[in-house]
């Protein structure tokens, strides 16, 4: 993550990471999609492969499709607040922070939900088949 590719400074070059180059190289690793260069495929971003889950889970449910809708806006909002802060732009980036906290939290309460009624159903499936 904190490679020259991503935006951060080479470590030989300079032993301490300074906030703003951290805080871009971050977001760039959080929202940034696959580059144009065929020989850097493991440039792929958490933002971009949670909106490659969410298109592919919409044939399964609708809350794994809300899960990974919220997942992809949290890594994006996520993203774009440490770009605001590398920019100065503090108030935007703690909005941003605050809205991407919202998905998260919508994201958890679905990924309990369908945590629990997984486990409630395996309960039943075999409280059916020690019936027998």
């Amino acid at each position: 993550m904190l490679t020259p590719a991503e935006g951060a400074p080479d470590p030989a070059a300079q032993a301490v990471i300074q906030g703003a180059i951290y805080q871009r190289a971050l977001g760039m690793f959080l929202i940034r999609s696959v580059g144009s260069d065929s020989a850097r495929a493991d440039t792929d971003s958490w933002a971009f492969l949670c909106a490659i889950y969410t298109i592919a889970s919409t044939r399964i449910n609708v809350v794994l499709t809300t899960i990974f809708f919220a997942m992809t806006m949290l890594l994006t909002l996520l993203g774009g607040s440490f770009m605001a802060f590398a920019d100065g732009k503090l108030s935007r980036g703690r909005h941003m922070t605050t809205a991407a906290g919202a998905f998260g939290f919508v994201a958890t309460v679905f990924g309990w939900y369908l945590l629990s009624s997984l486990i409630f159903g395996l309960v039943c499936v075999l409280a059916t088949v020690e019936q027998r």
